[in-house]
């Protein structure tokens, strides 16, 4: 079964307090999710403005390229989701198979996010009138 790690700053946590996604219509358990409570909240958010400073360091330039890239990544390439690989075809197949959404609005949806991924400078210079 795949498991979902919560992510503190960036880095997966496998916590001992996890929900089950289960299919819609079998009730079959088809992921868990690792989940974090208020306490373990409290201590990321006395670490971020190191996080803060990390990302500020990092050219707009650069991270424009590397949003753009993550959207071609996420459309193309198989990745890391928790303990296994997942393409995007798996992704649309666990999205839909959780949600109940048809697999076309679920591909359709991810398509709309690719396309702000892969074109978030002109998003950007649009919402920012420059």
């Amino acid at each position: 079964m795949l498991h979902i790690p919560a992510l503190r700053l960036g880095k997966p946590y496998t916590s001992l307090n996890k929900t089950q996604l289960v299919h819609h219509v079998t009730g079959e358990t088809i992921a868990e999710v690792s989940q974090v409570n208020g306490s373990q909240i409290v201590r990321d958010i006395s670490q971020m403005e190191d996080a803060r400073n990390e990302l500020q360091a990092i050219p707009m330039a650069k991270l424009m390229h590397m949003v753009k890239e993550a959207g071609r990544i996420f459309a193309t390439d198989s990745l890391p989701c928790g303990d296994q690989m997942q393409s995007f075809d798996d992704y649309i197949r666990n999205l839909s198979s959780t949600t109940g959404s048809p697999m076309v609005f679920c591909k359709r949806n991810a398509g709309k996010v690719e396309y702000v991924l892969r074109n978030i400078d002109t998003i950007i210079a649009g919402l920012t009138l420059g």
